[in-house]
């Protein structure tokens, strides 16, 4: 079986989709498949010259599908996307950007998802074509550490764009936190794919005088410097609109951080009940739950107990990722 990743022009930025393509590639080459990383433009001289492959094309190129599409020369070529995120699973999005997505997928052989939520979805707006669910595991281990619970440390992972709701967030919590409120909040993640709206962000805690003292922008780290993070603070909050897995909350829950985030695409399988975190339905009630902990230290060191010792015991691997991958692929193919 040959398989080429295509994938985008800043493979080696940190994002949860360059991570998930970076350690799936690293484990299927340790099960023997060596599979090839492409540009476009490789894969495309790739399908051109005829090579028999199976192409998983990271979703950011969604735009990118036809001309790989038009580069086919041979039905044993086969077209995946690997979904990270599209249109149809984004609530941000247009109608116009989904009927796009929908002729693009078209051309397309078959999906790679990376949680069975997601693979429910396009199975049943793309019936017939497969989907094999492929869920990452973390890149770092907790090293069983106590986390502190003298206060409140919140910590936001993501790319800063409009479907993770940091500004939303941010503006709810400039609204409603007092000058006694003692709380920190660190935001982790790129600020080059909306630079827009990662500036009104940046400016708005720069003009807020709740603000600008408790919460910090850290940018991307190396994943493996992800262990320190998680164990400096306490509290993972996510107010993304749309979750199609997970990493990073799925991570924090190994470290054992209090979950308290929005209740939207794959958050609940993170959050199974109340000994691990607290679910929203809107980002102003999730301001509202991170302040109610802020000031009752009390209630606060009780769930930041529970979420610790009810902490995921994570045994999947990166390796287990590969083979579920590649059985999927051994029994579609026949």
């Amino acid at each position: 079986m040959r398989l080429v990743f295509v994938l985008p022009d800043d493979r080696e930025l940190i994002s949860g989709g360059n991570l998930y393509n970076r350690f799936l590639l690293e484990a299927l080459g340790r099960s023997g498949i060596v599979p090839r990383a492409a540009s476009v433009w490789e894969a495309c001289r790739y399908l051109e010259e005829g090579m028999p492959a199976i192409f998983l094309v990271d979703s950011i190129l969604l735009p990118r599908v036809p001309e790989l599409a038009g580069s086919r020369t041979s039905a044993v070529q086969k077209l995946f996307i690997v979904v990270h995120l599209l249109p149809s699973l984004d609530p941000t999005q247009t109608s116009e950007a989904v009927v796009r997505e929908r002729e693009v997928l078209k051309e397309i052989d078959g999906f790679v998802v990376t949680s069975e939520l997601a693979g429910e979805l396009l199975s049943r707006a793309h019936p017939g074509r497969p989907v094999f669910a492929v869920p990452p595991a973390p890149v770092v281990i907790s090293r069983g550490r106590s986390l502190p619970r003298n206060a409140f440390r919140g910590l936001m992972v993501g790319n800063v764009i409009e479907v993770k709701g940091v500004l939303a967030l941010l503006r709810s919590l400039d609204a409603l936190a007092s000058h006694d409120d003692v709380f920190t909040i660190e935001i982790m993640g790129r600020r080059d794919f909306d630079p827009d709206y990662a500036d009104a962000c940046q400016r708005l805690v720069a003009t807020s005088a709740r603000l600008r003292e408790t919460v910090r922008f850290t940018g991307p780290v190396s994943p493996y410097a992800m262990r320190d993070i998680y164990e400096r603070n306490n509290v993972f909050i996510s107010a993304s609109a749309m979750e199609t897995y997970g990493m990073a909350l799925h991570e924090a829950r190994t470290f054992g951080l209090l979950v308290l985030a929005l209740d939207a695409g794959n958050v609940r399988s993170h959050v199974p009940s109340e000994r691990h975190g607290r679910l929203f339905a809107s980002v102003p009630n999730l301001a509202r739950g991170c302040l109610e902990l802020i000031r009752d230290q009390t209630k606060l060191d009780d769930l930041l107990r529970s979420a610790f010792e009810h902490r995921l015991n994570e045994r999947y691997t990166w390796n287990d990722a590969a083979a579920r991958l590649l059985d999927q692929f051994a029994v579609w193919a026949g």
